[in-house]
């Protein structure tokens, strides 16, 4: 990791009470920053998140991204933005259209704005999911406009860095399935199973926090990182699901659900560079 890149900025981490956000957060105090500003949606979460962290640079703030005054006031003198904030959940977006499309769309707008006028800044990175790819869902659409509103920030602003990263599901975050089938099993019950030809890709938490810190340092504007398959392979569910029981019950695709994902849009694919990690 490159401790220099970290040295004295002043980083901004959104949805940093989340699952991906609380790790990133940890991670980075261990680099040579001046400071973190975490943006939270919440109270009792921000509390947990300063309770867990106690470092003189933290600064634990509450505020919706939607709200331009308590945005602007999160990006006062800020170097590195990464923006972790969304509305993730598949069912509860696709019957709370109008919160998903103002926090996910305009909230990720309001920050690149924000970001523009602010001249210390100079690394913009946001967080994005392969539901983004021909999305079927509410949710894969809103994140695919937002990763949009920022490839276009790039286009446009020539001192500042915007870039994007696209993860599958990630283990242990919030939501995951995994873990509410190891609870299913352990009272147990048969595990809920949408589709038995179901696909995902899967990385664990503690790689996903590394390909972010990675794609901060390395990115060199309007850059799209996809960790690869040595790191976020792709998996059947059902045999995920069998390594924890074997007691399954079919309940349907929801809404909004596909049975594969995907990582690229085709044009992508002919642009494709790699390395080690990407």
């Amino acid at each position: 990791m490159n401790n220099e890149f970290w040295k004295n900025k002043n980083v901004l981490i959104t949805g940093a009470t989340g699952s991906v956000g609380s790790n990133l957060v940890k991670e980075i105090l261990n680099y040579p920053v001046r400071s973190i500003r975490a943006l939270g949606h919440s109270e009792y979460p921000a509390f947990n998140l300063l309770s867990h962290n106690k470092d003189e640079r933290l600064r634990v703030l509450i505020g919706d991204i939607q709200d331009q005054k308590r945005v602007e006031f999160a990006m006062n003198e800020i170097d590195i933005c990464i923006h972790c904030a969304a509305i993730k959940n598949l069912e509860i977006t696709e019957y709370n259209v109008e919160e998903t499309v103002m926090t996910n769309i305009f909230g990720t707008l309001n920050l690149v704005k924000c970001a523009f006028r602010e001249k210390k800044l100079t690394n913009f990175l946001y967080i994005n999911s392969d539901k983004a790819i021909n999305p079927s869902s509410l949710y894969g659409m809103t994140k695919g406009v937002g990763e949009a509103i920022v490839l276009w920030a790039n286009s446009i602003i020539k001192d500042k860095i915007f870039s994007s990263i696209r993860f599958g599901n990630i283990n242990d975050a919030r939501g995951c399935v995994v873990p509410i089938w190891e609870k299913q099993a352990s009272e147990g019950r048969p595990l809920t199973i949408t589709h038995p030809e179901m696909y995902r890709y899967y990385i664990e938490m503690r790689d996903a926090i590394r390909c972010i810190i990675k794609a901060a340092e390395y990115s060199k504007g309007g850059d799209v990182f996809i960790p690869n398959e040595k790191i976020m392979p792709e998996y059947k569910m059902i045999e995920i699901a069998n390594k924890i029981s074997k007691n399954h019950i079919i309940t349907g695709i929801r809404k909004g659900e596909k049975i594969k994902e995907e990582l690229y849009f085709d044009y992508e694919k002919k642009e494709r560079l790699d390395n080690d990690l990407y």
